[in-house]
């Protein structure tokens, strides 16, 4: 009888995460900071436009859809839009040193939601908007 041959173990190089638990293990993980990112995974989507008009640029606009971090622009030529989707949560733009007749405007999914407009020596303008459900 001849001699037994040894057993190749081919597991011995190295490791992957593509094995079934580790994509079943990433697919959970995505999932589950998706649901509590408050992105819209979960519930509805909401378009948000901001919108600055005037006869002048202002010193400053800052802006924040929800869930994102205060963005800035500086000395901002007008007319001034920006818009993103979100899932759920207050959005807001300021405008810093409007001049008068300065408009600013959020429209949530294209239904206009505030309109404020500068009057003589207002040092700031606020718009805001909290998208919420749409049940």
């Amino acid at each position: 009888m001849p001699a037994p041959s040894p057993r190749v173990d081919r597991r011995d190089g190295p490791r992957s995460a593509s094995t079934p638990s580790a994509r079943v293990a990433l697919g959970v993980a995505a999932i589950a900071l998706g649901l509590s990112s408050g992105c819209g995974l979960s519930g509805p989507v909401f378009t948000i436009e901001m919108r600055v008009d005037g006869p002048a640029g202002p010193k400053s606009i800052s802006y924040h859809f929800a869930g994102t971090e205060t963005a800035y622009d500086y000395r901002p030529a007008l007319p001034w839009r920006k818009a993103g989707n979100v899932g759920f949560g207050q959005s807001d733009v300021r405008v810093v040193e409007p001049a008068e007749g300065t408009t600013c405007t959020i429209s949530v999914d294209g239904v206009e939601y505030e309109r404020i407009v500068a009057a003589g020596g207002d040092e700031e303008l606020w718009c805001s908007a909290n998208a919420q459900s749409r049940d």
